[in-house]
């Protein structure tokens, strides 16, 4: 038998947070939503990381992108994008030293992660 797919409350306001940030441009709209749906599922890695992802793009003030990535990789050290994105947030401040651990610590657990390699060679 099919599966039907269907999404959680966490799908619809992720999705409905990236329609406000890529297509309407309502970086302050999306930011709610986002933290509306951590305030529900505070533990859920991917509205934590793609909210951090939106406001790395927007080279926002790197304290909350970056306590956003720290959440995830707390939950899920294995994910690899918030490592990627928490180096180049450090490498922004030029905190080069912590985002060599931080991507350390992350080949550590995927050692053949070529995007982490190479973000590594980034940072080097």
């Amino acid at each position: 038998t099919a599966h039907e797919l269907q999404p959680t409350s966490a799908d619809i306001s992720a999705a409905y947070a990236r329609f406000l940030e890529e297509e309407l441009q309502d970086i302050g709209g999306a930011s709610r939503v986002y933290e509306e749906a951590i305030s529900f599922l505070p533990s859920h890695i991917h509205l934590l990381h793609n909210f951090a992802e939106m406001l790395r793009g927007q080279g926002a003030d790197p304290e909350r992108p970056q306590q956003l990535y720290r959440e995830v990789l707390r939950a899920c050290p294995a994910f690899s994008a918030s490592s990627i994105g928490l180096s180049c947030l450090l490498l922004r401040s030029c905190r080069f030293d912590e985002a060599l651990e931080v991507l350390h610590d992350a080949l550590l657990l995927k050692p053949t992660s070529v995007a982490l390699l190479n973000r590594q060679g980034l940072v080097l």
